[in-house]
């Protein structure tokens, strides 16, 4: 088990070296491409996915960014409402109008990344109930669910997660240049498009043979094989083994409620 006060200074001293590091190269240091690049979405939409990606060290030397810790930002009593110098921010959880609130010098590039928000409610509830890590209300939560059937827990995750399905709503049809929205399973299903239009989004340019090797690391089969290594290790784990495809669990209570709360919120994200 992890200590997370412990977890959590580890973490504020890596983002105050993150500001002294961004002063230093704003003043002094060669110019990089983007000053920032933003990862925004909701929970359980491929956050994970993304880190891994901007993370990958060919993707590092391209940009010049270091990931900004996200507990730091995640934890605090008021949302944060800037960064610094060349970071790439993920797990931006917010609406649109929240991120229009964040001051970003320029230049920049913000993603956002998607989901069929059925399947997501499906992921966050397994997570919830079986997997991520404790802190915060999510003792409280993982305690609900075990106490609950799988039909009520569903239940309980679609109303839990209606800020974030309606925040969803609207970064939808945006518009702003420096945002592009990308559906997870259209990175799933053609990843050598869709990551190079990521890529391509962001100003990174590894080269062809780098890129290839890119794709290969940053899949989801050797991601989730490296995560179940992690989990028997004891370590903290984020993939399932199995899909959560909203069909297999979903009855028409869930699909009900899920109408009733998100309106065509479905449909606007070109699933049917």
């Amino acid at each position: 088990m992890q200590y997370e006060p412990l977890r959590r200074q580890v973490r504020l001293g890596g983002a105050l070296l993150l500001e002294l590091r961004g002063a230093a190269t704003e003043r002094f240091g060669r110019p990089r491409p983007l000053r920032n690049i933003y990862g925004a979405g909701v929970p359980k939409a491929g956050s994970q996915w993304a880190k891994a990606l901007f993370d990958h060290d060919l993707v590092v030397a391209a940009t010049g960014l270091a990931t900004y810790p996200t507990l730091v930002f995640h934890t605090g009593q008021r949302p944060r409402t800037r960064f610094p110098a060349y970071c790439f921010v993920p797990d931006l959880f917010v609406s649109y109008p929240e991120y229009c609130a964040i001051d970003k010098p320029a230049p920049y590039r913000t993603f956002y990344l998607v989901r069929d928000p059925r399947d997501m409610v499906v992921s966050w509830y397994f997570s919830m109930r079986d997997s991520h890590r404790v802190f915060g209300p999510i003792a409280d939560v993982r305690q609900r669910l075990l106490s609950s059937s799988l039909h009520e827990g569903l239940l309980f995750g679609i109303e839990y997660l209606g800020p974030q399905l309606a925040a969803m709503k609207t970064w939808l049809g945006v518009p702003d240049p420096e945002v592009a929205l990308f559906r997870l399973e259209d990175i799933r299903d053609d990843p050598e498009r869709e990551v190079g239009r990521l890529l391509t989004h962001c100003n990174v340019d590894v080269g062809e043979d780098a890129f290839a090797a890119l794709l290969r690391d940053t899949s989801r089969a050797e991601l989730q094989k490296r995560d179940l290594e992690r989990r028997a290790a004891g370590e903290e784990s984020h993939y399932r083994r199995e899909p959560s495809e909203h069909a297999k669990y979903f009855e028409p209570a869930h699909d009900k409620m899920f109408r009733d709360l998100t309106g065509d919120l479905v449909e606007r994200l070109g699933y049917d």
